[in-house]
């Protein structure tokens, strides 16, 4: 099963994005989200660890897509984030 990142998936860490965001933050929430695609469209995950990543891809989805305002960085990679992941889970339908 795996383990959400906690500064990415719960209430306090709110997916880290804000203008001070490092660009460390950045690479670090972009493997985030790969790894789970990978674990959602892959073969070599079980099911409730496959449902789990799903579900975290959702929750962050979620997040992201009310996100408003922030620096053109942070901006770009909040649609990154969200591009990836629709693009995964539109590919696994």
């Amino acid at each position: 099963m795996i383990e959400p990142h906690p500064d990415l998936s719960n209430g306090r860490g709110r997916y880290c994005l804000s203008a001070g965001s490092s660009q460390l933050n950045g690479k670090l929430q972009v493997e985030y989200v790969q790894r789970l695609t990978d674990i959602v469209t892959g073969h070599d995950h079980d099911y409730p660890s496959q449902s789990m990543a799903l579900y975290q891809l959702r929750e962050i989805e979620r997040m992201l897509g009310g996100k408003r305002g922030g620096n053109t960085e942070t901006r770009a990679h909040t649609q990154n984030d969200l591009y990836i992941i629709r693009r995964a889970l539109e590919e696994d339908a």
